[in-house]
């Protein structure tokens, strides 16, 4: 997944506040061990206690769980990894004049006739900076299943809009566990997610987090137009992660 990352001017303030204050701590210790503010009377202030009574009593309230509180991504990762797959394309003679140029992705079963759902960037030259006007598709494109197995694969076609791309694999060369599919409109921010993909390659990697956001518009990798109604998440999505499902 061609995809930069970038850290906020917010995390960057808050990493140096926390680190300014545990130095400023670490050095009033060390000056106080060294004699560097002692010489006075030394003061003893009553504290009150550190936890309110109210707030104890709040630890122990019987108020219900939060909407979400009984996501598993373990009872995810079991039902569905294996219906994930890792996706391989090769584009013999392309890119910078690489003799077998290979793109890695991920994708997901949907069908029990062998229909894989993926990125287009995945198994199409969209994208490449080498690439011509002519969007083409790879030349030969390989799915590997979770138990290492892998099979041939054919390009059905691909959306440059939408960033999509659908693969055929024949469903009597592998056993097909499919992927039921969402409803994406009923999709709220905050809810948690996982996102199961081979991120560098690393086949059947769970990653988890929230819906940041919803109805996002963002850069696309495969035409001039922003992908649009985009779902945001601070799960970790990296390189080869493309084309995996968000649960």
């Amino acid at each position: 997944m061609r995809q930069r990352r970038r850290v906020g001017l917010g995390t960057l303030v808050a990493a140096s506040l926390a680190a300014a204050v545990l130095g400023g701590g670490l050095v009033l210790l060390a000056g106080k061990a060294s004699g560097w503010l002692g010489g006075g009377e030394t003061v003893v202030l009553e504290r009150a206690s550190a936890i309110p009574e109210d707030a104890e009593a709040a630890a122990f309230s019987d108020a219900k769980p939060l909407q979400g509180n009984t996501f598993d991504p373990a009872a995810i990762y079991r039902r569905r990894s294996v219906g994930v797959v890792t996706i391989y394309s090769l584009f013999p003679g392309h890119a910078d004049g690489a003799p077998n140029a290979q793109a890695q992705g991920s994708g997901f079963v949907v069908s029990p006739d062998g229909y894989v759902l993926t990125n287009s960037h995945v198994i199409t030259t969209a994208g490449e900076e080498t690439a011509s006007e002519a969007v083409a598709a790879a030349e030969t494109v390989y799915v590997e299943f979770p138990d290492g197995e892998r099979v041939s694969a054919r390009v059905v076609g691909w959306d440059l809009f939408s960033d999509v791309g659908l693969l055929q694999v024949d469903p009597e060369e592998h056993a097909l566990r499919p992927v039921p599919l969402g409803d994406s409109s009923t999709v709220a921010v905050g809810e948690p997610v996982a996102a199961i993909g081979s991120p560098f390659g690393q086949a059947g990697s769970l990653a988890v987090g929230v819906v940041s956001a919803i109805h996002r518009a963002v850069e696309s990798l495969t035409s001039d137009y922003n992908v649009i109604d985009a779902i945001q998440t601070d799960a970790p999505i990296n390189r080869g992660n493309s084309g995996g499902p968000l649960f």
